[in-house]
């Protein structure tokens, strides 16, 4: 231990010091931290114009942050699905055999809620929606147009050459160039993207949200998707009784042309075999050959006679099995505006200013200690 005498005011003072030994490592006093905390402390009242310019740069910042703010609108439909279940498949297919139709495999697979929540967000499904043409500001336009305005495409594809004041032409998209089928994949990215919720609560409803800074083409667009997607729906959970009833109705209209024939081949004869009929005169050859056409005739006719009943029952089980989807809430004019939070955006920037002049404070501390330290 070395001792050292140090002159100041007039007094001798006794100041031990320890050469860096690890065994020995310098212990932190409750005193010295309080000290430490004060020094800190003053440091930061001394500078709290550091407080001051933060705070006075990020209001300036989120005002213009806030200013720049636009209002956005949402609303919702909500509907269920109730499937009417056909259990007449297996009869069908047994009547179709007797009429020699075969009706293959099964038609379409069950639908269910995860389904359609899929569907929705398909490129056919939001293709259609979008190709509708409908009354926005005033002006009847395609809904892919109305949203290259509401949304300012234009600016964002000015340097594409392809999409430079582009606008959509085709109302089908199948016919679409590849300019449209361009614009149209980043139209519907974004949609997907900031514009379309779906979601499916645990009793079955289905519930399909959009929330964009345009109310007219957040309600015609939400609008157009579910009754399109209503639409296809009913379609294809109806493809197998809509096939089986399209080809026993083909094969009633077979039938009826072999009745008709087969009359017609009948009155001839009896045209042709009058006079010999009356006298009586008539050979075993005309007698076969009339009860053959007869015979004919009839069981044309009686299949004819069944296969129509076939068609009717058939087109009763198509229009029992078609599903019903119940719409719960449509969206109506006014929509829900949500308008930005701008109070808490300035509280939350003032925290974030303190936060950093604290820390610029406190780190600006530790850095000139060092330096006063090593000199």
């Amino acid at each position: 231990m070395e001792i050292r005498e140090i002159k100041k005011n007039n007094s001798i003072i006794s100041e031990t010091t320890q050469h860096n030994d690890p065994t020995h490592p310098p212990q932190l006093t409750l005193r010295k931290a309080i000290l430490v905390v004060i020094d800190y402390l003053v440091e930061i009242v001394r500078k709290f114009y550091v407080y001051i310019i933060l705070i006075a740069l990020c209001y300036y910042g989120t005002r213009l942050y806030v200013g720049k703010q636009i209002s956005t609108y949402s609303t919702r439909i909500t509907f269920m699905l109730n499937d009417a279940k056909s259990g007449g498949a297996s009869g069908f297919s047994q009547l179709a055999g007797q009429l020699g139709i075969n009706l293959g495999g099964g038609g379409g697979g069950e639908i269910s809620s995860d389904k359609i929540i899929e569907l929705m967000s398909s490129k056919s499904a939001m293709y259609k929606a979008l190709c509708k043409r409908v009354q926005m500001d005033g002006k009847t336009d395609m809904l892919f147009n109305h949203y290259i305005r509401a949304f300012n495409k234009d600016e964002d594809w000015k340097l594409d050459p392809h999409l430079k004041k582009f606008k959509f032409k085709n109302t089908d998209f199948k016919d679409f160039s590849y300019a449209e089928n361009k614009a149209a994949k980043n139209i519907r990215k974004q949609i997907i993207r900031e514009n379309l919720g779906t979601g499916v609560s645990q009793g079955g409803i289905i519930s399909v949200n959009c929330r964009s800074e345009s109310d007219e083409f957040c309600l015609y667009f939400i609008t157009e998707l579910v009754e399109d997607l209503r639409l296809d729906y009913i379609r294809t959970a109806t493809q197998q009784q809509a096939e089986t009833y399209r080809k026993i109705n083909n094969r009633v209209d077979s039938l009826y042309t072999l009745m008709i024939s087969s009359e017609s081949r009948l009155a001839s004869w009896y045209d042709a075999n009058k006079k010999a009929m009356r006298a009586g005169t008539l050979n075993g050859t005309k007698l076969m050959e009339q009860e053959r056409l007869k015979s004919e005739a009839e069981v044309y006719s009686v299949m004819y006679t069944e296969a129509v009943k076939y068609r009717e029952t058939a087109n009763m089980n198509l229009m029992a099995s078609k599903p019903v989807i119940q719409v719960i809430d449509y969206p109506t004019f006014p929509l829900d505006e949500q308008s930005p939070n701008s109070f808490m955006t300035y509280i939350t920037s003032f925290v974030l200013a303190f936060i950093i002049g604290t820390v610029l404070i406190m780190f600006n501390k530790l850095v000139m200690d060092a330096l006063s330290k090593e000199e």
